[in-house]
């Protein structure tokens, strides 16, 4: 096969949309909460990436896209991040939330958390 047309074989993959925020890697425990028919139910996972738009998880269970949930991160110094999000993404277990109304010290404190962390692409 020649150089050029080993070039053209390649196809690009990717997603065709771009975050508005950076997204960066972490690893924290993650509660969330969701109101099913019979009630609460309490989730856990873990956090593998966060930025100040939102976070993606991995889930003891599925939440369906546009689900509005309560979370609790634990950061990596024992600060507490609560709120609300919604689910933005879902293949699985692996979710994508986008937060809800953060004020500007919750902000603060995940913007203080990807300080130093790689980005994710």
């Amino acid at each position: 096969m020649s150089s050029s047309s080993q070039g053209t074989a390649k196809k690009v993959v990717g997603r065709d949309w771009k975050r508005r925020y950076s997204r960066y890697r972490i690893d924290l425990p993650i509660k969330v909460t969701v109101l099913r028919d019979t009630g609460y139910e309490e989730i856990r996972g873990r956090c593998g990436d966060i930025g100040e738009g939102g976070l993606g998880a991995v889930l003891a269970a599925e939440v369906p896209k546009g689900e509005v949930v309560a979370f609790e991160v634990e950061g990596p110094t024992g600060e507490l991040l609560a709120g609300r999000c919604v689910t933005r993404f879902r293949k699985g277990l692996l979710h994508g939330f986008e937060f809800f109304g953060l004020t500007l010290e919750q902000r603060s404190l995940v913007v203080r958390w990807c300080m130093g962390r790689p980005v994710l692409p």
